[in-house]
C-alpha cells in the first residue's frame, strides 16, 4: 500500500506523493503511513486534501488520523 497526499483539486502535494511514500506490506492492524521518514501532516489541518491509495493484492479496512 501507498498513499498520496493532494490538494483539494487533486495537485500533488510536494514531498507526500506516491512515489516518497513507504511502502506498506504486510498483515497488521497499526501501521502508520510516512513519506521519507516522515509521518505528520499537521502542517494541512487547516485545508482540505484527497488522499490517494495505491493499492496491490492488498485490502484497507479503517483509516484514522491522530493529533501529535
Amino acid at each position: 500500500i501507498r498513499v498520496a497526499v493532494l490538494n483539494a483539486d487533486r495537485s500533488p502535494i510536494a514531498g507526500f506523493g506516491l512515489e516518497e511514500c513507504d511502502l506498506i506490506y504486510g498483515d497488521s492492524l497499526d501501521r502508520r503511513v510516512s513519506w521519507k521518514g516522515k509521518t505528520s501532516l499537521a502542517h494541512l489541518a487547516d485545508r482540505p486534501i484527497v488522499l490517494r491509495f495505491e493499492l496491490r493484492e492488498a485490502d484497507l479496512y479503517a483509516l484514522k488520523f491522530e493529533p501529535r
